[in-house]
């Protein structure tokens, strides 16, 4: 069996590819909420005759290991996020980077706690309406936008649950779990990657700057026109 063959990578390009994890999924998802999320709650309160002065925008964002956990100090209304690792192994296929790429699903369970007071509202509490509202905001943003950075490419809807009710004598709090699966692709490229001794510097570059490919900035193209009657030529 011949070794595989290594092209050089694109000019310009970092010489490890793209390297991504978990942590760049969580930030992804937070941006998309953090930047589009007003938009839906606002849509939502308007499409349940819902008072936006009730609907007032999410307080905080989290990232977590625990949903029965629900934070202590209850600056609800929040988002809760639980990255549960990938739902599938990864799947390597041919990607934009030099050689081939692989995509990870990740599994999150995203809850959203609301907190309410005052009595029972349509048979119900308000906080579990309140949740319930907020939870179709989560859901319509998640699935229709995107982050900036181009981290994810899909969003799917798997599943969606209340996660019971916390109650004191003046307030009620309420979860409501709405399960994802986050398809982040080019997570690590193979066929990249500094490959010694040829393609790397006597002196590697400084710490805080990724290390890039020279950019080609004078190409040179030989074309050699070949009429369709004459046979192709063969280099030897």
């Amino acid at each position: 069996m011949s070794a595989p063959s290594f092209n050089p990578p694109y000019s310009g390009e970092s010489w490890f590819g793209t390297l991504r994890g978990g942590q760049n999924a969580n930030d992804a998802l937070i941006s998309i909420l953090d930047k589009y999320l007003g938009w839906y709650i606002n849509e939502v309160a308007r499409v349940n005759d819902e008072p936006f002065e009730r609907m007032v925008p999410i307080k905080s964002f989290r990232v977590t290991t625990d949903l029965e956990a629900m934070p202590e100090d209850r600056r609800a209304p929040l988002v809760l996020f639980v990255n549960n690792g990938l739902d599938d192994p990864p799947v390597r296929r041919a990607g934009p980077q030099t050689g081939y790429s692989y995509t990870g699903v990740f599994e999150y369970d995203v809850g959203v706690m609301a907190v309410a007071r005052g009595a029972r509202e349509n048979h119900g509490t308000r906080a579990i309406r309140l949740a319930w509202l907020y939870a179709t905001a989560v859901i319509g943003c998640l699935i229709q936008q995107r982050d900036d950075d181009g981290v994810i490419s899909m969003i799917d809807f798997k599943d969606l649950k209340p996660n019971g009710l916390d109650s004191s004598a003046d307030r009620t709090a309420c979860m409501v779990v709405a399960t994802f699966l986050v398809t982040v692709p080019n997570m690590v490229s193979w066929g990249t990657g500094p490959l010694l001794p040829d393609w790397v510097p006597a002196e590697p570059p400084a710490q805080d700057e990724s290390p890039e490919w020279p950019v080609v900035t004078n190409p040179t193209v030989t074309v050699e026109k070949v009429t369709p009657n004459d046979p192709l030529k063969e280099e030897v």
